[in-house]
């Protein structure tokens, strides 16, 4: 059966058909050539695995990030921390450390904080003076963050795929990820 996957994958590459359709094309191929498993369970087994609730809960966290940014509570998040801490030495680096932090806690992903924060504050940052590479990296290293701070999508993930609990990851994360933002704004 194997050796009947990879083939029809492979034939199916060939063919210049996407490789998620010639995946399952050859899955799908192999089940109807054998006849071993009936093509409905199958079919059944893949639909399953996609309706999981922590799963379906991943593009929102997504969505609410992209439009904290896309609107102007981004803005207005960044103002404020500006006013609180943006007077102190290394002040508007430590904004980027602390917003890219709460975003975390918005967005979930890692990524879309990298991207989202990074376009509004490199080129504030360069405009106050600070080196874009010491821009580029600071909010980079501070999108790290988001992994431990919940929602976090890989937490998400590996909790589903563990069978741990989502809720004690979450609790567990909130520390580490604090003190982790604690140090990069010591750094900053």
């Amino acid at each position: 059966m194997t050796l009947l996957i990879i083939g029809l994958f492979i034939l199916a590459a060939l063919a210049s058909i996407p490789i998620a359709h010639a995946l399952v094309l050859s899955s799908v191929g192999a089940l109807l050539v054998l006849g071993r498993i009936p093509v409905d369970l199958a079919v059944q087994q893949m639909i399953s695995q996609v309706q999981s609730f922590p799963l379906i809960a991943i593009p929102f966290f997504m969505l609410t990030g992209a439009l904290m940014v896309s609107g102007k509570l981004g803005q207005s998040l960044v103002n404020l921390l500006s006013m609180m801490i943006g007077r102190v030495h290394g002040g508007p680096a430590q904004v980027g450390v602390l917003s890219s932090t709460i975003f975390g806690g918005v967005s979930g992903s890692a990524v879309a904080d990298a991207s989202a924060i990074g376009s509004m504050l490199i080129p504030w940052l360069k405009k106050l003076g600070y080196p874009a590479p010491f821009a580029a990296g600071t909010l980079a290293a501070a999108a790290t963050i988001d992994i431990l701070i919940p929602p976090s999508i890989p937490m998400i993930v590996y909790a589903l795929v563990s069978g741990a609990s989502i809720g004690a990851l979450f609790v567990a994360g909130i520390l580490p990820g604090l003190l982790m933002c604690g140090g990069f704004m010591l750094v900053c």
